[in-house]
């Protein structure tokens, strides 16, 4: 096996190997959030709730602004963000990233479904009025004043323990948001997601579903600064809970591309381990494509898997489907 890079950012964190599903029996059903009924919406809410203001963080020691054990998944992200971003494992990582975000709402935080992803192509043409920003049934609305502070909703009075950009010492902020709609209906709508789907391999498949700094926001993009405010700082922009969504949206339609062609496409990667935009400056700097033995490691959150454990969604450590 080679020992990726990404290893060595939390190589004093990290544990023994994840363990594999044994047989995938009974998949967890991720639902699109608007499909879920009342109680499903508020026992996410109340988990996501949970993490963040309830349970203390176990990265604390290593990340001093990590309090609490959402704040254990922002610096894992803040800290690996050069490594993960305009590479070949971008989707592969964050599909771990959010295989171990819903095991630890399931399993310390009493939530007992799947990890819900944002379908925004039904809200093409009105983005702003989707329900996902109801204040009631939602996660709230736009931002407020000079920093947008988030002021509806479940997450409306947060504290923000990790400042934005590269510092991992605590600094308070609020949850902020600056909603644009003109970006969400731009980038977020059925057309670019038939492109997405209509690649040939990997490769081709993942630079339109993340986009690019220089050549189009993309999905992935479109998604963040469509939301704004704290989504659109790379390094922290899982402050927002909606990124946990936006990304199980972004796994889920990979997942449609893989099932188009399974035999072909759920073990297909490719692309580099170094990132294509350069404004991300990883050192050391790697060199080389990503393969199915590349590792992965989440340290205080997680093992290490490598690309081949993560790649169907119904093996190795996976065992969930879209619904």
């Amino acid at each position: 096996m080679q020992l990726s890079w990404l290893s060595l950012v939390y190589l004093a964190l990290a544990g023994t190997a994840v363990a594999q599903q044994a047989q995938c029996t009974n998949p967890i059903q991720r639902k699109e959030w608007r499909s879920m009924s009342s109680n499903e919406k508020a026992n996410y809410i109340s988990a996501v709730n949970c993490m963040h203001k309830t349970l203390k963080g176990k990265t604390t020691a290593q990340v001093p602004g990590a309090i609490s054990r959402f704040d254990d998944f922002i610096g894992v992200h803040k800290q690996q963000t050069a490594n993960i971003h305009f590479v070949g494992h971008f989707l592969p990582w964050h599909r771990y990233f959010m295989w171990a975000y819903e095991k630890t709402l399931r399993e310390e935080c009493g939530y007992t479904g799947g990890q819900p992803y944002w379908d925004y192509t039904l809200d093409a043409g009105n983005f702003r009025n989707s329900p996902i920003f109801d204040p009631n049934t939602g996660f709230g609305g736009d931002g407020a004043g000079a920093q947008g502070c988030v002021s509806t909703g479940p997450f409306k009075d947060w504290t923000i323990h990790l400042p934005a950009q590269t510092s991992i010492n605590r600094q308070d902020r609020c949850l902020s948001r600056r909603i644009d709609a003109n970006i969400g209906n731009q980038w977020l709508t059925k057309r670019y997601e038939d492109d997405v789907l209509s690649k040939g391999d990997y490769g081709w498949m993942a630079l339109a579903l993340e986009g690019d700094t220089q050549g189009g926001y993309g999905i992935h993009g479109g998604g963040h600064f469509a939301i704004g405010g704290s989504a659109g700082d790379v390094y922290t922009s899982n402050t927002e809970p909606l990124f946990y969504l936006h990304h199980t949206n972004m796994d889920r339609i990979w997942n449609k591309w893989q099932n188009a062609n399974p035999s072909k496409r759920t073990f297909d990667i490719s692309l580099t381990m170094f990132p294509r935009n350069t404004f991300l400056q990883p050192k050391p700097a790697p060199a080389g494509n990503v393969t199915l033995d590349f590792e992965i490691n989440l340290g205080g959150l997680a093992g290490s898997v490598t690309m081949r454990d993560i790649m169907d969604t119904k093996s190795g450590i996976n065992c969930y489907e879209y619904v």
